[in-house]
């Protein structure tokens, strides 16, 4: 068991896909001190926002892969056509019911003080990327991508 262990943290491209996941987690939290001038921790854990850490974190995996296994691996293949999945989806599908959320809520004319009823709480809004997001985070990835799998 040990060795399992050891054998999935030593797995660069894996370890380079979390790290760039959890660096783009951490600057959403950044961005909204810098701008908002509020921390919220919070923010480590939900989707949407910029950076895109779907999108850093398939890039990541598909840079360390090239650059540990080249561009004609089988799996660069995969993680190549995985991200194009991963990338359409957050600024496609995800993106979309985001928007749909925001006008429900508006139809729904969500009050404060029906907080304690489940159907009438607010939908999320923030769950997908705009194109930016989601490049900012494929950019991320990469750069991340190539320093773990050349350096670490």
């Amino acid at each position: 068991m040990k060795d399992l262990i050891l054998q999935f943290f030593h797995n660069t491209p894996l370890m380079a896909a979390m790290v760039s996941t959890l660096i783009a987690q951490a600057v959403k939290v950044i961005i909204n001190l810098i701008v908002y001038k509020k921390f919220d921790a919070r923010l480590l854990f939900e989707t949407g926002g910029m950076p895109s850490s779907h999108t850093a974190c398939v890039g990541a995996l598909w840079t360390s892969i090239v650059v540990i296994y080249g561009m004609d691996s089988p799996l660069s293949a995969i993680a190549f056509v995985l991200g194009g999945i991963v990338y359409r989806d957050a600024v496609g599908v995800r993106r979309q019911a985001g928007i749909h959320a925001k006008i429900l809520n508006e139809i729904t004319k969500y009050e404060e003080s029906d907080e304690h009823d489940l159907y009438l709480k607010p939908l999320k809004t923030l769950l997908g990327h705009t194109p930016t997001q989601a490049l900012v985070g494929l950019a991320q990835g990469f750069l991340v991508g190539v320093l773990y799998a050349k350096f670490i």
